[in-house]
């Protein structure tokens, strides 16, 4: 469920989904406090500064990271996703 909320909050759901989350939210007693908290989280996080980094970084912190995880893990499958890269 904080997936779909999470989503919810950045407008990624279909017209349907969204709708059946408001009507969710209104029903709920303790959702629209999770909400609440999620979207002052989600606002604080865009008021960060951002940095420019250069232009292999993330890629080179997602394959550090499964250097420090250890052998076993296979290779990572990185793709670029907007400003995020999914693994």
């Amino acid at each position: 469920m904080l997936a779909r909320t999470s989503a919810y909050t950045d407008d990624e759901l279909d017209s349907t989904v969204a709708g059946e989350m408001t009507d969710h939210f209104r029903q709920s007693s303790e959702c629209p406090r999770e909400l609440e908290e999620l979207s002052r989280v989600d606002a604080s996080i865009k008021d960060l500064p951002r940095y420019d980094m250069p232009g292999a970084f993330a890629e080179q912190m997602v394959f550090k990271v499964y250097e420090m995880q250890g052998p076993g893990l296979g290779k990572a499958n990185i793709t670029p996703s907007g400003d995020w890269y999914t693994i």
